[in-house]
């Protein structure tokens, strides 16, 4: 847990989530292509430290277990010393966005889904009445207490992070924040796409805040621009901890 500057309250505490993101894409990510992610330490690692529960060679193994299995790619710490690039977690990202698809699904396209499949949600049904919104996207989803900080304290490395709320329409929404691709020309600025991800099931129809939070160990940054699709929904300047 990394500590908050005392002169500017937080209004929840830290935590390690994440869920994402609902853009248009030419191609979709295949499972073949998420398989080749993971190594064959990767697998046997896993399934020694879950007791065979997780099965990284398995489609719907990884499947059931994608939200977690995100976080963990997302924040570094999976696999161990050995962190995916920017590319390979929004791949992961973009994967899960369609409904993480295995092969063996296919045939069953036209149907639809299977049931522990996520889904994109319609962020459009997301709008609520009254209080501040932030940018161009604010009439379909508001986001507030956006802050973001450098990391500089001993012995280091340097690590970015930042935190914010987001309103979603019922709690099965997740809330995912990835590293837009491609960045934009100011190195000093990082671009991060907002991603909503509706999970199966039938859920309560009433609005709730969730927590967006990502990170990047090793870099530093003077703002951050969060977009959900082509929007900017938030400017945020990065303070640095000592």
């Amino acid at each position: 847990m990394f500590p908050i500057p005392r002169q500017r309250s937080i209004p929840y505490s830290f935590w390690t989530i994440i869920h994402f993101l609902k853009e248009r894409r030419t191609m979709s990510v295949t499972w073949e292509q998420i398989r080749s992610q993971f190594t064959d330490e990767d697998v046997a690692h896993m399934l020694q430290v879950t007791h065979n529960h997780l099965n990284l060679a398995d489609c719907q193994s990884v499947k059931q277990n994608a939200s977690e299995i995100f976080s963990r790619v997302s924040d570094g710490s999976m696999p161990p010393g050995k962190p995916w690039p920017a590319q390979w977690i929004k791949n992961f990202a973009d994967w899960m966005v369609d409904g993480s698809p295995c092969p063996q699904e296919a045939a069953h396209a036209s149907v639809g889904a299977s049931s522990t499949a996520h889904r994109i949600v319609d962020v459009s049904a997301a709008t609520t009445s009254g209080g501040p919104t932030e940018g161009a996207s604010s009439r379909s989803t508001r986001t507030s207490n956006w802050f973001a900080w450098n990391n500089l304290m001993p012995p280091g490395p340097p690590s970015f992070h930042i935190v914010g709320e987001v309103q979603v329409p019922n709690p099965g929404v997740d809330v995912l924040m990835t590293e837009r691709m491609p960045q934009g020309i100011n190195p000093a600025i990082i671009l991060l796409d907002l991603h909503l991800v509706q999970r199966a099931g039938i859920w309560p129809q009433h609005v709730v805040v969730k927590q967006a939070h990502f990170e990047k160990p090793g870099a530093r940054y003077d703002e951050a621009d969060v977009f959900l699709g082509t929007a900017t929904i938030a400017r945020v300047p990065v303070v640095d901890i000592f």
